[in-house]
């Protein structure tokens, strides 16, 4: 006859069992980590995917590069994600030495406030939003959904700073449907700003790779065409660049005096704004170095306009007690007649 019995386990063998679990746990917790991590990383490269890194671009001292272009180099203070401080600079030319020595620079975001730390782009967003949505010498959108045009992208510091505002504050809530196209010369910005800045969704906000004078040129041919050809003349010139807009801004950074003076491009401006209500406003350097280029951009749009306007701006970070560098020259379209159907108005894409 046989028997059988069980054996209570050792109070050690208790413990090195609970011992190989927490270890198992441990193993566990940390592929889960890794997994996460790894996730993460795929998350970056599908968000910067398309953005090539080419070498020879040198940073300014004490920061990294974070986009290496062609035209324009992307660096940053961060030398890990998330980059919340996104400076463009010059890659090569005439003005990257001086943007690598800090005495000048393209664009600068903290894109963790979203704005920018030129506060110029701070004031202007004001400014615009107050030509578009409330009584600033005698302009105002009375249009469902106003459109704006953006010359000259940057980093995208202006519509991250204008999608901020919009948000914050309660008296801006219309706003929401202001549908803003931003232009810009340069292939770089436009994966610069789609990258690390602020993404465009084709709806409220568009980014379109185009010189200003170009743009502005279809803008106005769209904004004129007869009625019976409106659609056909959009249809050859592109979508995109269909006006009349609410408000046209000159923020281009390099040859905006040039192009602020040319008389072909002030026309076009003129003919692709809203009647009676439109503003164009253009972003010129204010220093005592740079006082007889404004006069003759102010010149130049008051044969075309008829008055200008100025607001003052700052160039220098907010902080800086530094002598205001910049100021808005800004100008409304007068009051013809140009059939804009309701319908039309209300369309973007």
């Amino acid at each position: 006859m046989s028997s059988s019995y069980r054996r209570r386990p050792s109070r050690r063998g208790a413990v090195a069992s609970r011992r190989a679990q927490r270890k198992s746990l441990a193993r566990l917790l940390a592929l889960l980590m890794g997994l996460l991590l790894i996730v993460a990383a795929l998350a970056a490269l599908k968000l910067n995917a398309g953005v090539p890194v080419m070498s020879g671009c040198e940073p300014p001292e004490g920061l990294h590069v974070l986009y290496c272009g062609a035209e324009l180099t992307a660096v940053t203070a961060n030398a890990m994600p998330p980059y919340t401080d996104v400076r463009v600079i010059n890659t090569r030319g005439a003005l990257a030495a001086a943007e690598r020595s800090h005495t000048v620079l393209q664009s600068w975001v903290d894109v963790s406030r979203r704005t920018s730390v030129l506060h110029y782009i701070e004031t202007g967003a004001e400014l615009f939003l107050k030509l578009l949505y409330g009584h600033h010498a005698g302009t105002v959108s009375t249009t469902p959904t106003p459109r704006a045009l953006l010359l000259g992208l940057g980093a995208g510091a202006l519509p991250l700073t204008l999608r901020r505002l919009c948000d914050e504050r309660a008296d801006l809530h219309r706003c929401a449907s202001l549908r803003l196209t931003a232009v810009d010369s340069s292939a770089d910005a436009l994966r610069i700003a789609r990258a690390f800045v602020l993404r465009d969704d084709g709806a409220r906000l568009r980014y379109v790779h185009d010189t200003a004078e170009s743009f502005v040129a279809a803008a106005a041919a769209s904004a004129t065409a007869p009625g019976a050809w409106r659609a056909l003349v959009r249809l050859l010139l592109g979508n995109a660049a269909r006006g009349p807009y609410d408000l046209i801004i000159n923020d281009a950074y390099q040859g905006v005096l040039g192009v602020a003076r040319d008389a072909t491009f002030l026309a076009d401006a003129k003919k692709a704004m809203r009647p009676g209500n439109g503003v164009y406003c253009v972003n010129v350097l204010s220093t005592s170095a740079d006082q007889d280029a404004r006069a003759r951009a102010e010149e130049a749009m008051l044969s075309v306009f008829g008055e200008v306007f100025v607001e003052e701006a700052g160039f220098k970070p907010a902080s800086s007690s530094s002598k205001v560098g910049n100021v808005w020259l800004c100008t409304k379209a007068p009051a013809v007649n140009v059939e804009v159907t309701l319908s039309e108005d209300r369309a973007f894409q």
